[in-house]
């Protein structure tokens, strides 16, 4: 009998209206992930470095020498282990050269401060539009956090592959016939 009532329920429902039934079976498009171009992650190591180098910095009074950290200062008299002698090489050499070449570009450590700050408006700006795309584009929460994450540490070498990725589900839904399914799309059908 079960069997029955089910094959009603489906003619009844394919009489009321196909295309009802057609939008619940048919499988729906989501967004893919494409990985980040090859320039990400030197993009992404120096974001990180700019950030520690203009809020992780401490100056003496003049502003043009950076002075070293206090977990590096504390142990250079003591033991010279290959974790500390690395950490060294970092504060000294690479933090220094950065140090001095921020100096050089941007005049001051407050130079150095608001071009980070610019470059976190930029990435914010990147992440709405790509939270914007994502949902848009009808892509998983994991998906979208993983495009969210790696937009928030390299912005356009995740920004441009995501446009892509979107490019590519406009021309897939199209071809499919498949509605879009975006707060746009909604707010669309709405006014109609």
């Amino acid at each position: 009998m079960p069997a029955k009532s089910s094959k009603r329920n489906v003619a009844v429902a394919s009489e009321e209206g196909e295309g009802e039934t057609n939008r619940a079976v048919a499988p729906r498009h989501r967004l893919e992930y494409r990985r980040p171009w090859n320039i990400f992650y030197p993009v992404a190591a120096m974001f990180l470095l700019l950030n520690y180098l203009a809020f992780g910095t401490t100056t003496d009074e003049s502003g043009t020498t950076r002075l070293l950290p206090e977990y590096v200062a504390a142990g250079k008299a003591s033991s010279r282990s290959a974790i500390f002698t690395a950490l060294l090489f970092f504060e000294e050499r690479v933090m220094g050269f950065l140090f001095q070449l921020g100096l050089r570009w941007f005049q001051s450590l407050f130079g150095i401060q608001v071009v980070c700050i610019v470059g976190w408006l930029i990435h914010f700006f990147e992440l709405g539009m790509c939270t914007r795309i994502c949902i848009s584009c009808n892509a998983t929460p994991g998906t979208t956090a993983l495009y969210m994450l790696c937009t928030t540490m390299a912005g356009f070498a995740q920004l441009v592959p995501l446009t892509a990725a979107r490019n590519a589900w406009v021309s897939k839904t199209k071809s499919a016939g498949e509605a879009a399914s975006g707060p746009a799309a909604q707010g669309s059908k709405k006014k109609k």
